[in-house]
């Protein structure tokens, strides 16, 4: 579980190729209408705003929900061929599309809103990339305090006897901290 599930803020194995791919699926998703010239109609349209937001922020969910399903069904395919424990696939649920998917949810709102925010395609990649670097990279600047890096956390732990324990709360008030309403509006 511990290789599977690593903080923004401790890039490890893959962790690294899901944020590139956030951050290009974020692009297409909200350059695919300016570049086809889809946007002046779209905007003509009574809709409001953050429904259109919504719903690319739904896109990428299930991208990335997608994507913890298959680290889930190859951590469990991985544990049985190696002849490991019994998999219990309620932790995995409760790790990766509970916890991780949280981390996951919250740069991809990061990468949404570089892309609404930064009017040229491949410059609001490059400044999300250098957000993620930035994110990933800080504690070697010397910036470890969890409420000045975006979407950290206190690290949370899972014991056999004591389950989450006491790690999951605080864990959870950060979330909350770096939640919608405070990454959206300054």
């Amino acid at each position: 579980m511990q290789l599977l599930t690593a903080p923004l803020t401790e890039p490890k194995f893959f962790w690294i190729l899901i944020a590139l791919l956030t951050i290009f699926y974020a692009g297409e998703l909200v350059w695919r209408d300016r570049e086809t010239g889809l946007s002046e109609i779209a905007n003509a349209a009574p809709v409001p705003e953050w429904v259109l937001l919504l719903s690319q922020f739904l896109a990428l969910s299930l991208v990335l929900t997608a994507w913890l399903t298959f680290l889930l069904t190859a951590g469990v395919v991985a544990q049985v061929a190696l002849g490991g424990a019994t998999p219990e696939i309620g932790l995995y649920l409760q790790t990766l599309l509970g916890l991780q998917a949280v981390d996951c949810l919250l740069f991809a709102l990061l990468a949404l809103l570089v892309h609404v925010l930064v009017n040229q395609k491949f410059v609001a990649h490059l400044v999300a990339l250098i957000a993620y670097d930035f994110i990933a990279y800080a504690p070697k600047l010397g910036i470890e305090h969890k409420l000045l890096l975006f979407a950290a956390s206190p690290p949370w732990t899972y014991t056999d006897m004591a389950s989450f324990g006491r790690t999951l709360a605080p864990w959870l008030w950060f979330k909350a901290y770096w939640g919608p309403g405070r990454c959206c509006w300054p």
